[in-house]
């Protein structure tokens, strides 16, 4: 699984998921604190939504 990153102007950033995974463990290590994600307005999908940030489900 890769990560899209699109803002709301539609710019986007991909990375690989290895890239997604490094990122994210760099940033915990640098003190980031995940907040969660949000459900967006448009997902119908069957798992509820956990608000984690290594699923790209939205």
């Amino acid at each position: 699984m890769g990560m899209d990153l699109i803002n709301e102007a539609g710019r986007h950033f991909r990375l690989t998921t290895s890239g997604w995974g490094f990122y994210l463990n760099l940033a915990e290590k640098y003190g980031w604190k995940p907040a969660g994600t949000i459900v967006p307005k448009n997902y119908a999908g069957a798992i509820p939504w956990a608000g984690d940030y290594d699923w790209n489900a939205g």
